[in-house]
């Protein structure tokens, strides 16, 4: 169950460091957490955490260049510090319309949004495209994996015929 929501397309899920299960459910514009459950060895059943929505019960796509909400979902990942990573597929045929993203969610804004008591989790900041990177370079995204040993990301394009690293630059990191 997430929560009164039914999953919509799920495009991808990872596992964090402590065990917890991401899904990115691209038609609810969405990410869930699904906690660990030590005593059952396995992920709960209800999800925690939502990035990209106010809560678990709505689904509004990405309209402008909002950071509490995400368009079309496909790619999620942590990395070791237990920061996440969001791909966005964006949307419109015209490229420049609703561009994809990659997002940023840190660690300590989802431990400091679950202590509130609110599941609900902005992006810390948009990492790709930046200033000056052609805008093309994330369309049509179609996975996105975290590299340890260089701190950074790599994306595939759809075709497969592009495949590039996306350096993580996190200050005090």
């Amino acid at each position: 169950s997430a929560r009164s929501l039914h999953l919509r397309d799920v495009m991808w899920i990872d596992v964090d460091p402590r065990g917890n299960l991401w899904v990115a459910d691209a038609f609810n514009y969405r990410v869930l957490r699904f906690p660990m459950d030590p005593a059952a060895g396995c992920a709960r059943t209800e999800a925690d955490v939502v990035l990209g929505q106010d809560d678990f019960r709505h689904a509004a796509a990405r309209s402008d260049d909002s950071l509490s909400r995400l368009n079309l979902p496909v790619g999620v990942r942590a990395d070791a510090r237990g920061n996440m990573y969001v791909l966005e597929w964006g949307q419109g045929a015209e490229k420049g319309q609703l561009p994809p993203r990659l997002l940023l969610y840190t660690a300590e804004s989802i431990a400091a949004s679950l202590r509130e008591g609110k599941p609900a989790v902005s992006a810390a900041r948009v990492l790709a495209p930046k200033a000056g990177d052609d805008p093309a370079i994330l369309w049509m995204p179609s996975s996105l994996a975290y590299d340890p040993l260089r701190d950074g990301l790599w994306c595939l394009k759809v075709n497969g015929t592009a495949q590039f690293a996306i350096d993580v630059d996190l200050p005090g990191m």
